[in-house]
């Protein structure tokens, strides 16, 4: 998973092995608008069983990861009918790109409860880079994690679609809401 180590490098060594668990109650979702109303499409399945096992190094108050990626299944999206579930999957080439792969690559606190994310999103074999404002929380049982990344499909080379004839027409512009509550341990 990709956000769940930030203050656990608090008190960790120059360089970590973390072991973290996603909770079940943690969410992505993708907000869009067309040119008559907005939607919403839910990720309908967090991978909560596993552990994932990340390095991470800190050097002059950033920490910096190594290998650390989640994957999220393009066709595991609920937008709220088989209709857009299946438009979306197409404008996501699902069939040939299962996944959107979120790689982070560092993250900078800023401020108490504040951090800027670094990393890489690879939607349909095309990378980005971004900086993801990041608040935390860290809790006796875990830490929660909440942003939005904003984005357009364009960057990716995904042209908006159109439909009913050009009638209605999708926002470029995209928004990735996550919250991830996991539990991490030093290992």
């Amino acid at each position: 998973m990709i956000f769940p180590l930030l203050l656990a490098m608090e008190n960790a060594l120059e360089r970590s092995v973390l072991a973290v668990k996603l909770e079940d109650s943690s969410y992505i979702i993708i907000h869009g608008a067309t040119n008559i109303n907005q939607f919403e499409c839910n990720y309908a399945t967090l991978n909560t069983e596993d552990t994932i096992h990340v390095q991470v190094d800190k050097l002059q108050g950033k920490v910096f990861f190594d290998q650390t990626k989640l994957e999220i299944r393009t066709t595991s999206f609920d937008c709220g009918s088989r209709l857009m579930n299946r438009d979306f999957e197409e404008l996501l080439s699902a069939d040939q790109f299962p996944y959107i792969d979120i790689k982070l690559n560092s993250v900078t606190v800023y401020d108490e409860g504040q951090a800027r994310v670094k990393a890489d999103v690879l939607i349909q074999g095309k990378r980005n880079t971004y900086e993801i404002p990041v608040a935390y929380q860290i809790l006796a049982e875990n830490q929660i994690y909440q942003g939005v990344l904003s984005l357009n499909i364009r960057d990716f080379e995904i042209e908006p679609p159109k439909k009913m004839l050009g009638m209605v027409t999708v926002d470029e512009m995209i928004n990735i809401e996550f919250g991830l509550v996991v539990k991490v341990e030093t290992t």
